[in-house]
């Protein structure tokens, strides 16, 4: 199974889980969006009414990096099909940044709200402030790095000014204990959110895990942990969409064990089981990463291959196949000789629905077993212009 780092995390992350965790960071328009206009709006309506330069400057940062905040989205959700790993690291890295930007962005508004501004003023300041955190432990604690920083961020410079407003209070006064009490009850909430942030994301991971565990087991065989039938349909699905610009076509090979059966009567199930393991492993091994493996049941293995450019790169495929399942296999003390035929049917214009390709491979696998062991059999197509003829 591959993983992703997580951090600060106690265990790795499934990819496909820190996949998801990624895609929920990149599908926040709303809150972006919609903090953004309340935090430019505020700083503008200051500036207006108090000829603040800083508060005017405040503004226009907040609605640009509001903007690319947004872009970067529309950008990520146009990539998203194509992103790889490596890349989405990137892609969060890049998320994290535009969170600190506005979060320090929030710290500036209360600093010039409490060290200059009415009463009012650092109210709706300090609104921000809270929404942004709450926004923050709320949306995107399944990434507890980019949430704690954005926190951390927000809060330690507007504690700082709570203080400083407090000074100028002076110390005698009602107001310089009211902003002293402030300043304690934001970085008490503040270190509320971050043990609350922990808490979510270990929940959240647990339940995510799980799930995709389960969703896994549904999809793989038990015993070689295989793509079944169900994935490698999916799989078929998403070449066929991924081709369907460039219409490159893509081949599925079936392949069956010859000499299975007697391996079974002659050392028994076990022995069997083992077998087939390692033949999966060996088909594994054989193909490339972005080529699918799966097992449909018995001695009955596909492989769908991707990025086909042509006839021969099948048969290529086809051959490696029967070549490395062909080497003996030593299992304990025994070592055991089979061989391997496989029928190759390559998707076209006539062949483009995955249980007619799934079909026409069999029917050049039927043709293979009868030609003798370790052959290759592909479906023409004039056969399949004739089964369709006859469909």
């Amino acid at each position: 199974m591959n993983f992703a780092g997580t951090g600060n995390v106690q265990s790795p992350l499934p990819i496909a889980v820190y996949r998801q965790f990624v895609d929920t960071l990149f599908s926040m328009h709303l809150p972006i969006a919609g903090l953004g206009l309340v935090y430019s709006l505020v700083a503008a309506l200051v500036a207006r009414a108090s000829y603040d330069a800083m508060m005017g400057w405040l503004a226009l940062a907040g609605g640009a990096v509001t903007i690319l905040r947004s872009l970067h989205l529309l950008a990520y959700s146009r990539a998203r099909a194509n992103i790889e790993y490596a890349s989405l690291r990137r892609w969060e890295l890049q998320y994290g940044i535009g969170v600190a930007a506005f979060a320090l962005l929030v710290a500036l508004l209360n600093v010039l709200a409490f060290v200059s501004s009415a009463p009012v003023v650092q109210l709706l300041s300090l609104s921000i402030y809270f929404s942004f955190g709450a926004g923050l432990v709320s949306r995107i604690s399944i990434r507890p790095r980019i949430c704690s920083t954005g926190i951390i961020i927000a809060t330690l410079p507007t504690v700082a000014a709570i203080i400083v407003s407090r000074r100028l209070a002076g110390s005698p006064s009602l107001y310089a204990e009211l902003y002293l009490l402030l300043a304690i009850l934001i970085g008490t909430i503040a270190v509320m959110s971050l043990q609350t942030l922990s808490h979510l994301y270990k929940k959240a991971v647990i339940h995510h895990v799980h799930e995709h565990d389960m969703a896994n087991l549904a999809k793989r065989d038990s015993l070689t942990g295989l793509a079944n039938r169900l994935l490698l349909r999916e799989h078929f699905h998403g070449a066929n969409r991924a081709k369907k610009d460039r219409s490159l076509p893509f081949a599925l090979h079936y392949i069956d064990l010859d000499g299975f059966k007697p391996v079974n009567d002659t050392y028994g199930h076990l022995a069997g089981d083992a077998l087939l393991t390692e033949v999966a492993r060996r088909l594994e091994s054989t193909v490339r990463s972005s080529d699918t493996v799966a097992r449909l049941g018995g001695d009955e293995f596909v492989v769908l291959q991707v990025d086909v450019t042509n006839k021969s790169d099948a048969e290529i495929l086809a051959s490696r196949i029967v070549k490395r399942l062909s080497v003996p296999y030593a299992l304990g003390q025994n070592v055991i000789t089979i061989s391997a035929s496989v029928g190759v049917a390559i998707r076209s214009s006539l062949i483009a629905d995955f249980d007619l390709l799934l079909s026409c491979a069999d029917k050049a696998l039927y043709q293979a077993k009868a030609a003798g062991k370790s052959r290759v059999s592909f479906f023409t197509e004039s056969e399949a212009f004739d089964l369709l003829m006859a469909a």
